[in-house]
């Protein structure tokens, strides 16, 4: 199983810099999220991975206004025009409190104190207000989410766009070689091609020998975790994940949005690549099912840190984004 090892949440509150009678200043805890099997994915085989982690701010602040997709700060931040439009090196904003706090959105333009982003799936600006939140990060990317981890050449890397119906092949593949990402489309270089916290994503080792000590660093998210599930007139898949450091449960996950509507979960120890799920749950009435004996799991069933799933929306299921809180956050 996958290994989490918290080496700053021990100390989660950690104070600094107090005086007497002045405030308490928390640091954001980090820690290192093991991913696949152990920390590794054996020879020919797939795994399903997720971001668990976060990468630390460059830059916080709060909201002044919105308008359409421009964010105007408050106060004067002075950026340079366009500093955090890089496609090179791309950095995202994410809203920290608020309506939607949690969410995450691509910087394609600024000038000195406005923001202009565009958003991974339908969601947008609507209920963000004046107060709230906002932090600059370097978005993760397929370069820097393995960075630090010894790769060998022609493993695959792939990604799912939301496209209709089930049982969904990848809409892009990237493989590896001599230490850099490359599309499988065209050969061009992937190196900065964004990934985003909540997405699904496949891992494929088609070497003959097992990837180890396959880890991720950064900083524990304490904002909420928006899982987007796209509905459609018929059975409709979407690849995601619970963006949190550690397991969650999916009573508190706030993932279930019809009746029927399937969790697909992939085993992290079975070898082989085109798996098909380990196990499959169903929701029914406000209650999870293990679908193999229809037992009652909404109890004891957590989504993994750092682990992606299939979510089957049922016929007519609406789309819809939630939006929770990990159950560590309260207690940091």
């Amino acid at each position: 199983m996958k290994t989490y090892i918290p080496y700053s949440l021990l100390l989660a509150a950690a104070s600094c810099g107090l005086a007497h009678g002045a405030a308490t200043a928390y640091t954001t805890p980090v820690g290192y999220v093991s991913l696949g099997n152990n920390g590794g994915v054996p020879a020919h085989t797939d795994m399903t991975l997720a971001i668990p982690l976060e990468r630390s701010s460059e830059w916080a602040g709060t909201v002044a206004s919105v308008s359409g997709n421009v964010i105007t700060l408050t106060g004067t931040p002075g950026f340079t025009t366009n500093q955090w439009a890089n496609a090179t090196t791309p950095f995202v904003a994410k809203l920290g409190s608020g309506t939607k706090s949690g969410q995450i959105s691509l910087i394609t333009a600024n000038a000195a104190g406005t923001l202009t982003v565009a958003f991974q799936n339908t969601d947008t600006l609507t209920g963000v207000v004046a107060g709230d939140t906002i932090s600059i990060r370097k978005a993760w990317t397929i370069g820097n989410f393995f960075a630090g981890n010894t790769l060998p050449d022609n493993i695959e890397f792939s990604l799912f766009d939301i496209t209709a119906g089930t049982d969904n092949a990848p809409t892009s593949v990237y493989y590896y070689f001599a230490g850099t990402w490359y599309d499988a489309s065209d050969d061009s270089v992937a190196t900065s091609v964004v990934l985003y916290p909540n997405e699904g994503f496949r891992l494929r080792n088609t070497t003959n020998g097992a990837i180890s000590n396959l880890v991720v660093s950064g900083e524990v998210p304490t904002a909420n975790s928006r899982i987007f599930i796209k509905g459609a007139a018929g059975s409709q898949d979407t690849r995601f994940s619970f963006f949190s450091s550690v397991d969650e449960p999916i009573a508190t996950s706030g993932l279930g949005v019809a009746d029927n509507d399937l969790l697909l979960s992939y085993s992290l120890t079975a070898t082989g690549i085109d798996n098909a799920p380990g196990a499959v749950y169903y929701k029914f009435g406000p209650s999870w099912y293990d679908a193999s004996d229809d037992s009652d799991v909404t109890a004891t069933l957590k989504l993994k840190a750092g682990v992606g799933y299939v979510y089957r929306a049922a016929a007519a299921t609406p789309t819809t984004t939630s939006s929770n809180t990990p159950d560590y956050v309260p207690s940091l």
